[in-house]
């Protein structure tokens, strides 16, 4: 199956996500529950989609993707918070990395308090992998766009999934950032750079560096990552006081994702945003 993905960062902040629609950020997402809002990251003041509140009841977000092996997904857990990333199956036992209130779990497995910490109050990147003798489970948290995982569980096979699903509880609340679902390999860090083959996103990119005044005149938003939009990246990174190396990670994203976003959208009520107003 082709990799499917909710970027989670084409809407405005102070703005609830809504089901059923899709955005040039992602595809269609089909279960919206609880509070889930546009919001900025708690670290960087960077769009991302909070699930939960001190205040609110369960809240989840999925993407449903039929005969899903592979997940992934970038997420920001306060410490004591809850939350989990799964694979949603019809029947039997879903894979499922957790955080609880005083631990971390991966597969049901419970790692000792000091890696569970190291998870919490900071971008960490969750994987799942369901292959034929078994479940993997990672975890980076030193720097969530490195392949290699700071924390990996094998687990017992449990067979693919109908989608995949982040959640919080009542009065809980996480911040999540592209979820993307798959078969087969590790879907890998999302990181774009010369010779990419994600041709959506990339796209995607270049039509945001366009309209960030960033211009492609030759080849415009193509889909191919080569030297012209190599040049236009390094040139943004330059203006905003990033790393210069022409490669899109989740800084260069965020910081171009709050530079375009904010008057993107607007809403059938005239709002700035995709979503509904909060308040």
């Amino acid at each position: 199956m082709p990799t499917s993905a909710f970027n989670t960062c084409g809407g405005a902040p102070g703005h609830l996500v809504t089901a059923g629609g899709g955005n040039p950020h992602g595809d269609t997402w089909q279960a919206v529950e609880g509070h889930v809002a546009y919001d900025e990251r708690p670290d960087q003041p960077w769009p991302a989609i909070r699930l939960g509140s001190p205040v609110s009841g369960p809240s989840s977000v999925e993407l449903p993707a039929a005969g899903v092996s592979t997940a992934s997904v970038y997420l920001w857990v306060p410490a004591g918070g809850r939350c989990e990333l799964s694979l949603r199956r019809a029947s039997g036992a879903a894979p499922v990395i957790e955080w609880d209130t005083g631990a971390l779990r991966l597969g049901g497995q419970e790692l000792p308090e000091a890696e569970g910490a190291q998870a919490r109050n900071r971008l960490v990147r969750a994987q799942i992998r369901v292959r034929s003798g078994g479940t993997d489970y990672r975890l980076n948290h030193r720097n969530p766009e490195l392949t290699a995982p700071d924390l990996e569980v094998e687990g017992p096979a449990t067979g693919t999934g109908e989608g995949v699903a982040v959640a919080v509880p009542a009065g809980h609340t996480a911040w999540m950032i592209q979820l993307r679902a798959g078969s087969g390999p590790w879907l890998g860090s999302a990181i774009l750079r010369h010779g990419s083959e994600f041709a959506r996103e990339v796209t995607l990119l270049q039509e945001d560096l366009i309209a960030a005044g960033y211009e492609l005149p030759q080849f415009g938003a193509d889909g191919g990552y080569g030297n012209e939009t190599v040049d236009a990246v390094m040139a943004f990174q330059e203006d905003h006081g990033l790393l210069i190396d022409g490669s899109v990670g989740q800084e260069s994203r965020g910081v171009l994702n709050a530079l375009v976003n904010a008057d993107r959208y607007t809403t059938a009520d005239g709002h700035t945003g995709w979503g509904i107003p909060l308040g």
